[in-house]
């Protein structure tokens, strides 16, 4: 049981990084652009 908690808190841990360095690159992306 405890095993499934922390897979699923590294699993959204893992989607939060990606969302975030996803938005990183978007805002880089329009710093060079304007």
């Amino acid at each position: 049981m405890s095993e499934i908690l922390t897979q699923t808190k590294n699993s959204s841990a893992y989607v939060y990084i990606g969302e975030y360095i996803r938005k990183r690159k978007q805002y880089k992306k329009q710093k060079f652009s304007e």
